[in-house]
């Protein structure tokens, strides 16, 4: 029995040199001269206090764990109000976040945010039957079915929506509201049935406070 192994194994061992010396070296080492030097970047909103809160240095990537920063202070390094979702118009600017203004009341400096919102819409292939659609309504609504953002989508993004492995429509949709929307409306349009059955989605928010 160990004979046989051993047989197996130098024919594996041999059959493997061969395929190796098949190749030139120069051509089995050039993988390795693209890819012997990388960088990986580990970044988060911990980088910008870099590891120092009120002087004291002995903190990294946990520190609003282990400084026990409050989340208004927090939010400050990443011009970003979690609360509403909204974002420093400052860092919209393309500026690094915090942002060096000296705002005179907490009011004010919440007033400097615009609140974005951005959603993925998933509806079944099952929803969505026909073949010819060619265009179809994007809405989000408000309070009082108040329309705050409409963007519909057109033969070409449908039909991206139709190529996706999961079997998904994904409707990707982001825009600036004052609101957060309350659901979301998708209303499809064939050429040949004209409008089909509306699809409707609730939004749940969860706000950190």
């Amino acid at each position: 029995m160990k004979k046989l192994f051993s047989f197996f194994l130098f024919i594996a061992f041999a059959l493997s040199s061969v395929a190796q010396t098949s190749m030139s070296k120069d051509a089995r080492m050039q993988w390795w001269r693209d890819a012997r030097f990388g960088m990986f970047i580990h970044w988060g909103i911990y980088a910008v206090p870099a590891g120092e809160y009120k002087g004291d240095k002995n903190h990294a990537e946990w520190i609003m764990n282990t400084a026990k920063i409050p989340i208004p202070e927090y939010e400050k390094y990443a011009g970003i109000l979690f609360s509403k979702r909204a974002i420093d118009k400052y860092t919209l600017d393309k500026n690094y976040p915090p942002n060096p203004y000296t705002f005179e009341t907490e009011q004010e400096w919440k007033d400097s945010f615009c609140m974005m919102f951005k959603h993925c819409i998933d509806i079944g292939y099952s929803q969505v039957p026909e073949t010819d659609y060619d265009f179809w309504v994007v809405a989000f609504h408000g309070k009082e079915d108040k329309t705050l953002f409409r963007k519909d989508a057109d033969k070409n993004e449908i039909a991206g929506f139709m190529r996706d492995p999961d079997k998904y429509c994904k409707v990707w949709r982001e825009f600036q509201t004052d609101e957060l929307p309350e659901y979301w409306v998708v209303w499809p349009h064939s050429e040949s049935k004209g409008w089909c059955d509306r699809i409707t989605g609730q939004l749940n928010h969860n706000v950190v406070s």
